[in-house]
């Protein structure tokens, strides 16, 4: 797959989307963009894949590695994670229609799978 692992926190946002291979007619990177970038600023990695939808809802139904969050992540996990948004403070708000309500969410954290595809 396509990876930001490589990359230093200063990296561009062109040096971004080359490392992830970015298709921005599929997602578009206003909208993606600024949660990949806070990602590469704390070094973690941004791990690119486009699954089809029945092998992304496969994976996320297995619980394997739940066991191996601790207790408040994995309360804090997403049931059916909808949409995101970024305040010009970098705060991420983010949508979840299982739970029913809307995550303020500050700090660094990781997006494990978004179950979507675009072609």
């Amino acid at each position: 797959g396509v990876s930001t692992a490589t990359l230093q926190p200063s990296a561009t946002e062109a040096q971004a989307k080359d490392a992830l291979k970015w298709n921005d007619k599929g997602w578009p990177w206003a909208a993606y963009g600024p949660a990949v970038m806070t990602a590469v600023r704390a070094g973690v990695p941004v791990l690119g894949a486009n699954l089809p939808r029945a092998q992304m809802q496969s994976a996320m139904a297995d619980s394997q590695l739940d066991v191996q969050l601790p207790g408040p992540a994995l309360k804090a996990q997403l049931n059916s994670p909808h949409g995101i948004a970024v305040s010009t403070s970098g705060t991420y708000y983010i949508s979840d229609r299982v739970n029913n309500e809307i995550r303020r969410v500050t700090g660094v954290f990781a997006v494990v799978a978004w179950v979507e595809t675009r072609t």
